[in-house]
């Protein structure tokens, strides 16, 4: 299972159905995952918290008035078909989305504002707008 990509298409349905909150299964990479996307804006908080006796982390999605702020999220890289861009070719960059990437790096993952800035290429996850 691509656990990246499932936790981008869970966090998608979560907003599509309008959950207040969203159960993900624990692990480091969601939770740096997690940490980008708070970062962004687009999560306004998450936490670690047991549900049904295992460990998951909850994620509230941040939201202007009634409407969600991540209105959709495209996942680009998949285990069968990885996307790597150096700095320079980041698809936020390009005008090919409206919104941001998230980014894969030697640093962590952040987003692509910030790769673009720092220099620094890697596995373009998802795109977000």
């Amino acid at each position: 299972m691509y656990t990246i990509g499932d936790a981008f298409i869970r966090i998608k349905n979560g907003v599509a159905a309008r959950r207040k909150k969203i159960a993900l299964p624990k692990s480091k990479v969601i939770a740096s995952l997690l940490a980008v996307l708070k970062s962004a804006g687009f999560i306004e908080s998450f936490a670690e918290e047991a549900v049904e006796g295992r460990m998951m982390i909850i994620a509230v999605p941040a939201a202007v008035g009634r409407t969600a702020r991540l209105s959709n999220i495209h996942v680009i890289s998949t285990p069968s078909l990885r996307v790597y861009a150096s700095y320079e070719e980041l698809p936020s960059y390009q005008k090919k989305y409206l919104g941001d990437v998230v980014v894969s790096t030697n640093k962590g993952m952040m987003m692509g504002k910030e790769a673009h800035a720092a220099k620094l290429g890697g596995e373009v996850l998802a795109a977000i707008w």
